[in-house]
């Protein structure tokens, strides 16, 4: 794909789908995905010591609908986000000292594939189980295609579609909060 053709996919319309503009968002103590992001905007730094910070680093960008905690049973600089010392994964009860400020969390990802393909399925619904209102999504994570399965992971968020081009993203941004995803 030619550059300005992929740049033009970035955020213009088109009569095939509604983009929504995003950013990946890496810590210490986590990847996380934050939309819409409007084109310029700063990055925020990523010298965050807890997850509240990053929430309130992330909602405080101009158009934050949504933050996602990505890939979340990898681990990052010796710390792993819903790793045995965050959460119950039975119960779901917060037993770190990170409290969760995400909307979303990842499940399935062909980037980071753990040895039991359901934990993280698990820890969402240990979370779903104890009252948190997350919803599950699965994303490709396709950073490059030699070494990713492009496609593999896909969230469809409920939303009008009479006119793919122009998706009500509010509908969308609403939907994916309140858990009506796939």
């Amino acid at each position: 794909v030619s550059q300005s053709r992929y740049q033009a996919g970035l955020g213009t319309r088109s009569r095939w789908y509604t983009p929504i503009r995003g950013n990946e968002f890496t810590t210490k103590l986590g990847h996380f995905n934050v939309f819409p992001v409007r084109k310029g905007e700063p990055v925020p730094k990523a010298d965050i010591t807890s997850w509240k910070e990053v929430a309130s680093r992330l909602r405080g960008l101009s158009e934050t609908q949504v933050i996602q905690l990505n890939h979340p049973r990898d681990i990052f600089n010796g710390f792993r986000p819903l790793g045995p010392g965050q959460i119950d994964g039975f119960t779901g009860e917060q037993v770190g000292p990170h409290l969760f400020e995400f909307d979303a969390v990842e499940v399935a990802n062909s980037g980071s594939l753990q040895s039991d393909m359901m934990a993280s399925v698990r820890d969402w619904m240990a979370l779903v189980n104890r009252g948190h209102r997350v919803t599950a999504t699965g994303s490709s994570d396709s950073h490059e295609v030699s070494r990713y399965i492009v496609g593999q992971g896909r969230t469809y968020v409920r939303a009008g579609d009479t006119n793919v081009a122009d998706i009500s993203k509010e509908e969308v941004y609403r939907g994916f909060k309140e858990g009506r995803a796939v």
